[in-house]
């Protein structure tokens, strides 16, 4: 299989990617805007689903192959290409260092909180959102583990907003 080849198989599999991401969006708009009240475990049990394929997705063996094979041709890819093979290998990598039971709990956790966090709004009540909160703070020290960090755990948290 040629580079050229090889790519369009690549922008496929992000595709697939980004098709659940969007599925994703649709239904956590939904949470947010017209959801019925009691519906919210529910919405919050699809995008707990759809994010764990999305996990299985970006660290599957047909990505780390991706990986493999465009790394070795990297002096006949152009700018646009090796910035895509950057950000599939960062994704691969930064995603697999975490459990997918405890990424996909992540998210659960994530969602429950929003909900958590339209009802203690509503009602000025930060003690009904504490424990959400917590919960959430507790996920990202437990992620800093596997993602490793230099000098500052914070920085590592960082980086994942800064944009380069």
């Amino acid at each position: 299989m040629n580079l050229k080849e090889k790519f369009n198989e690549v922008k496929e599999h992000i595709s697939e990617v980004n098709k659940l991401n969007e599925a994703i969006s649709l239904v956590y708009w939904d949470m947010r805007t017209s959801m019925p009240s009691k519906a919210g475990e529910t919405r919050s049990d699809v995008i707990s689903y759809l994010s764990g394929e999305v996990f299985k997705k970006t660290t599957s063996d047909k990505v780390l192959g991706f990986i493999e094979s465009l790394n070795v041709n990297k002096e006949k890819m152009n700018t646009l290409e090796l910035r895509m093979l950057e950000e599939l290998e960062k994704d691969y990598n930064e995603t697999k260092k975490i459990p997918e039971d405890r990424y996909v709990a992540y998210i659960s956790a994530t969602n429950k909180a929003e909900i958590a966090w339209e009802k203690a709004k509503e009602n000025n009540d930060y003690e009904g959102f504490k424990d959400n909160l917590k919960e959430i703070i507790n996920f990202q020290k437990e992620f800093i583990e596997y993602w490793g960090y230099e000098e500052n755990k914070y920085d590592t948290l960082l980086d994942k907003y800064e944009v380069v």
